[in-house]
């Protein structure tokens, strides 16, 4: 009775396993649990075939094991699907087959009783290498008729028909598999043209050319990347992965007499895998198995030289006819300028001829000192510095002068030799002619901008000296006119009747908002001329003086202040107190209806910059609004009913401008409104 080898370390699988396998394949069967019992049962020299579940880690040391006692005996490896890498590793390592442990234990049972006898079956599996002259000679002459080839598809039949003729009663199919989509093509097929009828009337299409979706089955991973021929399964709808209907399937394995099987991958391109599939005839053995593996491996050889001539001889077409076609200035030439290759462009521009041009020496005349820039130019090249770009003027056979601009680059050997150059060139007259104009015109425009700089400074010192002086005088006058109504007040009020008391107190209050206002101009006429007295500015400590001037008594109105963390800035400390003010009196003016009123002051970082807010629940004013309020006498609100001169939010964009900053204001009528700024921080 012929003797198996199980080994599992798992105890129950071992054991139930190895009994039912017993059973189901009419055999002997020793099981063990770890390598080393597993080394020591086939050292007995009766086992015949080995089936395994070992450890990831374990798969290839035991294959080697088993090779280095048992020589060519089948290894079967019995994993679950999950496990196809492991699977995979090992069949490259020497493994005979990958029976997958899955479904119902007792049908998983069975096909590794299968497999089992397959590999009992005379001859089977037993094959020491053999080199052979012929072998040698059959792989010559066939790599000579793969240089021949011109196509993929070309190749893909020749190894078809060349393994059918190798393998005696074979049928020899030949796939590829595009990892990137997980489609499978039949590219070729070779065998007796009434099965490859059968094949193409039972599928009702041509075989060669169909495509089936895989995605990333275990089984078909291990198909495309094994580097050696393996047992595969014994039915052409397991053979393609269960792509094909089951009854579709059925009926070919019935009309075909067809047994055993054998699958091998290999590389057709980049990113591209192979597969070859060799049905037998029943009763036939595997003939000649190494010669077709050496074929295979050559085969994939072919491929990817002839994918990387293809590839190489498109690039050289691209290559040329971009040069040929392009309008700048293309050469090659060796150090003493001896030219090796010109494009039509550069000899068109230097009016030479293309073909005494090649292998000669040349240089267009060019102004001595161009000549002189162009040679150190090009001795300054070296292997760390290797390219360049030079612009110089050139004589042309027709008496013109034009520029032209070079990018060059220089090529060293691997001993840092200079081999030759590369350079491409431009015309760039018109854009140097344009240079110089643009110079020219750029230099009258900023001469007339700066006449014109120098003249509205001037006008705008007259400007402010004019405000300052008016504002200044007035100011007196208006003084004068409030006190003389007072003393008319004062000492005629008794004898003034209830109109006239009138009209005297609105001449008073008129007086006195001219005068506030004239105060606002002194204000915003001295901040321009005020110098910045830049320091670091606790903000916090600011903002807590700022409000304990400004907030009413408590029992005059309810005002809730919060004030969040303010970090510290750099800043005038006058000009940044004047922003807060503003900013606080503006927002206690325009919650005077609000009960309580709310005023939030705080700051966030944003962008890597502080911005301080001042927020309140006031009556706001509409967003398209915002850009406006902070222009010189610009109000929203009549001053019967919100007092003020229109000059407060100027002074606050006009500080924090003049501190490098910005300020923008956001709002919702009746939810009030948000002003915010940046200050560079401390």
């Amino acid at each position: 009775m012929a003797a198996v080898l199980y080994y599992d370390p798992d105890p129950a699988c071992r054991d139930g396993i190895g009994r039912a396998l017993a059973v189901a394949a009419g055999v002997e069967v020793l099981t063990a649990g770890t390598i080393e019992e597993a080394y020591t049962l086939a050292r007995g020299g009766s086992v015949e075939v080995v089936a395994a579940d070992p450890p990831g880690n374990e798969v290839v040391p035991f294959v080697s094991t088993v090779r280095e006692v048992l020589g060519p005996v089948p290894v079967i490896l019995f994993l679950p699907p999950a496990r196809a890498l492991d699977a995979l590793r090992g069949m490259n390592g020497g493994a005979h087959r990958f029976v997958e442990k899955r479904g119902p234990p007792a049908d998983a049972v069975s096909d590794l009783a299968n497999a089992v006898l397959a590999a009992l079956a005379p001859g089977r599996g037993k094959h020491r290498p053999e080199a052979r002259p012929e072998h040698l000679e059959f792989l010559s002459r066939t790599a000579l008729d793969f240089i021949g080839l011109e196509d993929d598809e070309e190749i893909y039949r020749y190894i078809a028909g060349t393994l059918a003729e190798i393998i005696p009663g074979s049928a020899v199919a030949v796939c590829s598999l595009d990892p990137g989509t997980g489609i499978l093509t039949t590219r070729a097929f070779a065998g007796e043209p009434a099965d490859l009828a059968v094949l193409e009337e039972e599928l009702g299409r041509p075989f060669v050319g169909i495509e089936l979706v895989l995605g990333g089955m275990p089984a078909a991973q291990i198909a495309f990347a094994c580097r050696a021929l393996v047992e595969g399964p014994s039915t052409i709808r397991t053979l393609f992965f269960d792509q094909i209907p089951e009854e579709v399937g059925a009926r070919i394995d019935e009309r075909l007499s067809w047994g055993r099987s054998w699958v091998m991958g290999f590389s057709c391109r980049e990113g591209v895998l192979g597969n070859i599939i060799v049905r037998l005839r029943r009763g036939s053995e595997l003939e000649n198995r190494e010669l077709a593996e050496a074929f295979i491996g050559q085969a994939s050889v072919a491929l990817l030289r002839h994918v990387a001539r293809q590839r190489l001889l498109e690039s050289e077409a691209r290559y040329r006819a971009v040069v040929e076609s392009q309008q700048e200035l293309v050469s090659r030439f060796r150090p003493g300028g001896i030219h090796l290759f010109a494009n039509e462009a550069y000899c068109r521009f230097f009016g030479l001829d293309r073909e005494t041009l090649r292998g000669s020496r040349f240089l267009p005349e060019m102004p001595g000192e161009d000549r002189v820039a162009l040679c150190d130019f090009f001795s300054g090249f070296s292997p760390e510095r290797p390219d360049g770009i030079i612009e110089h003027r050139v004589y042309l056979p027709d008496g013109t002068t034009r520029w032209v601009q070079w990018s060059s680059r220089a090529f060293f050997d691997r001993d840092g030799k200079l081999g030759e150059f590369q350079s491409v060139g431009r015309d760039v007259t018109g854009q140097k002619e344009a240079e110089i104009a643009l110079a020219a015109l750029t230099a009258e425009l900023e001469a007339r901008v700066e006449a014109a700089t120098t003249e509205l400074r001037s006008a705008n010192r007259e400007i402010e000296a004019f405000s300052y002086h008016v504002s200044h005088d007035l100011r007196g006058p208006l003084r004068a006119i409030d006190g003389y109504l007072g003393m008319l007040v004062s000492r005629f009020g008794s004898d003034l009747d209830p109109e006239a008391a009138g009209l005297v107190e609105r001449a008073r209050e008129v007086a006195v908002r001219a005068g506030r206002f004239l105060e606002c101009l002194l204000a915003l006429s001295s901040l321009s001329h005020q110098p910045l007295s830049v320091e670091r500015v606790e903000t916090a400590s600011l903002v807590e003086d700022v409000l304990g001037d400004l907030l009413p008594d408590p029992g005059e109105r309810r005002v809730e202040v919060v004030v969040g963390p303010l970090p510290p800035c750099r800043a005038d400390p006058v000009l940044i107190r004047h922003v807060y003010e503003n900013l606080v009196a503006n927002s206690l003016k325009f919650t005077r209806d609000r009960d309580p009123a709310r005023i939030e002051i705080g700051a966030l970082a944003v962008d890597g910059q502080t911005v301080y807010t001042v927020r309140d629940n006031g009556v706001g004013f509409d967003s398209w609004e915002a850009p406006r309020v902070f222009d010189t006498f610009f109000r929203l609100h009549d001053t019967r009913e919100y007092e003020g001169a229109g000059i407060g939010l100027s002074l606050v964009r006009r500080i924090v401008e003049r501190h490098g900053g910005r300020v923008w204001a956001d709002s919702v009528p009746g939810e009030g409104a948000t002003f915010s700024f940046t200050i560079p921080a401390a």
